[in-house]
């Protein structure tokens, strides 16, 4: 048996019931290489919900939602009588990927063509083919947003038999895999609570360097496994176009073949701020989760080099990152639309969705192998193991890259000549929206994906820590503001400056302090700037203050990187579909009232 919690999908009709269970911990050791030999109803029954401590029952629900629990039955579809009627038993006629059909709360969809761009990958979709969505959502209760049943209208082609919505329901038992999850901590606020994705509480960024283990930010995107280090193996796949002779390796082995050296990085995940899009200029947005701002976060990592591992597996490192040696690319076996023929290296992990599907992704082979691109096989994290929500017991660090493609509980590594085919964190122009063209995939506007790339090296970024946003002040100590924050440029560029302004950025000033106590190489800047200022109010602000007044604030942050790169202001020329790589100025809404102690 193998030592991971792994959710294996066993779909099996018994009296025309399909169950989805958690498996039970003893059931949990097994390998994904016998997952296929397993039959049977596993875990039939949902267990109860999990909540975060901080989290009250009442106030179960995801970031942005306009749902809560009492609420929740107010959320259903229109009444649509001018649409036909269909049975439960035509509902499981159509329960594949060939004709998808689902139904919530009395209507009936036809999702099919919508089943390869699920954002939250295909397979979740299916698990609801010819079920009813709701028993799903129960745990995913990220889909309880008015935008979404609003999309669903479109696939809408009917209703329920009103005698049938109650088989429907009970027709279904999907267990949660999510209950052996490790606790959080308080200040790590969530924005989706399954999987769990929650960002720093934005003040605490800055009361030291190196961001906390319990409070780094976390994005999951299945349940966490628990893995016995034991067991723990790490497998390079053959490639002998590159020189590699596949093997295994031991956690022991990785911490002892290998010297261990440490790179400061600062990891954010690529949709960080992505809930500045969604609604700008009337444009939904429909990835998960819906991050505001502080999905980032700095540290200290530890592990072996990833070029080292693979320069142990017979790789010629040094000469391919000199270009001395080169290996000629195969024709893409995934087809014409995916052109890109650079060598990637490939990331599988293990974790996995409920049907079984690990996690995957990759980032360029260049990148790995660079001597000064500090890719780690990480085992450590501000000289601690790993915590189970960032990767125990190894994960990938690629500095510099969108937190996607560092990919934790790592557990394969396949050097192919083309990227990983992911939907996820691909940057589109602002033409291309979710509704009229990711709907389907490849997307109508750009079928051959040329302007549709997946995020790697992340842009110039800097956010406002302090004052909070939509906080009121008291007067001030020498009329000033305390400014604090953080900065950090993707790709290894070092921070120059940091511009402030507290009038919505009619005028500026630069920091005074710029706070980064590691040296790094001048092209591996990975570790982040924290600033502090103190801006003096105008004569003309003070005027108002001391005439009873309430002065309204807003303080910006725009950084400039040592190639010249700088925040723009405005959102809706960058904005984008996936809600990926935002960066415009973050703007804090303060008011300074008098009335209030300092």
């Amino acid at each position: 048996d193998f030592g991971v919690s792994v959710f294996i999908r066993v779909a099996a009709m018994r009296i025309g019931q399909k169950s989805w269970g958690a498996l039970s911990h003893a059931a949990q050791r097994v390998n994904r290489r016998h997952a296929a030999a397993i039959a049977g109803v596993i875990g039939a029954g949902a267990a109860a919900p999990v909540f975060c401590r901080e989290q009250k029952p009442a106030a179960i629900q995801d970031k942005g939602s306009s749902f809560k629990v009492e609420d929740l039955q107010k959320f259903a579809p229109d009444s649509r009588p001018d649409l036909p009627t269909f049975s439960f038993s035509d509902l499981q006629d159509h329960a594949s990927s060939e004709s998808c059909w689902v139904t919530f709360r009395g209507a009936v969809y036809d999702v099919t063509d919508f089943v390869t761009a699920h954002p939250g990958e295909s397979s979740r979709l299916l698990m609801a083919a010819g079920a009813d969505l709701e028993t799903f959502w129960n745990v995913y209760r990220l889909h309880y947003r008015g935008h979404i049943l609003s999309f669903l209208e479109k696939y809408r082609i009917g209703n329920l038999k009103a005698e049938d919505l109650q088989v429907a329901r009970g027709a279904v038992t999907f267990g949660d895999a999510f209950e052996d999850d490790p606790p959080r901590h308080p200040d790590c606020q969530p924005a989706t609570m399954k999987p769990f994705c929650g960002e720093t509480r934005l003040d605490l960024l800055t009361d030291s360097y190196f961001t906390p283990n319990e409070i780094f930010y976390k994005r999951n995107h299945h349940s966490v496994p628990r893995i016995d280090p034991e067991d723990y193996e790490l497998v390079v796949e053959d490639c002998p176009e590159l020189g590699i002779k596949g093997r295994s390796f031991t956690l022991e082995e990785l911490k002892t073949l290998f010297p261990k050296v440490e790179t400061v990085s600062v990891m954010q995940c690529a949709g960080n701020r992505g809930e500045d899009y969604h609604g700008l200029d009337g444009k939904p947005m429909f990835n998960s989760p819906h991050w505001n701002v502080a999905a980032i976060s700095n540290a200290k990592y530890g592990g072996a080099r990833m070029r080292d591992v693979l320069k142990y597996c017979g790789m010629d490192v040094d000469g391919h990152a000199l270009g001395h040696k080169s290996a000629v690319g195969t024709k893409n076996p995934l087809g014409e639309q995916y052109a890109q023929q650079d060598w990637h290296c490939h990331f599988e992990s293990y974790d996995a969705c409920e049907p079984g599907d690990p996690y995957c992704g990759s980032t360029f082979l260049d990148k790995v192998i660079d001597p000064f691109g500090d890719a780690l096989v990480c085992y450590e994290m501000n000289g601690r193991e790993l915590p189970r929500d960032h990767g125990y017991p190894v994960r990938a660090v690629i500095p510099g890259h969108a937190g996607a493609r560092q990919p934790k509980f790592l557990h394969k590594i396949d050097l192919r000549p083309y990227a990983h085919p992911t939907l996820q964190c691909r940057g589109m122009p602002p033409n291309i929206d979710f509704e009229n063209d990711l709907a389907h995939w490849p997307p109508k506007k750009d079928p051959t994906l040329r302007t549709i790339q997946t995020v790697q090296e992340m842009p110039v970024q800097s956010i406002v820590c302090w004052p909070p946003q939509n906080g009121t002040m008291g007067k001030q100590q020498n009329d000033e503001i305390e400014i604090r924050g953080v900065a950090w440029s993707g790709g290894g560029s070092g921070i120059y400056r940091v511009d402030l302004s507290i009038d919505g950025g009619k005028s500026w000033e630069a920091a005074d302090q710029l706070h980064k106590p590691v040296v790094q190489h001048r092209r591996s800047q990975f570790g982040w700037t924290q600033f502090f200022h103190k801006y003096k109010l105008t004569d003309e602000m003070k005027a108002k203050i001391s005439k009873g007044e309430k002065l309204k604030l807003e303080v910006i942050s725009k950084a400039v990187d040592a190639q010249f790169n700088v925040q723009p202001d405005d959102p809706r020329p960058h904005w984008n579909s996936r809600g990926v790589a935002v960066n415009h100025w973050y703007r804090v809404k303060v008011d300074v009232d008098p009335k209030y102690p300092a």
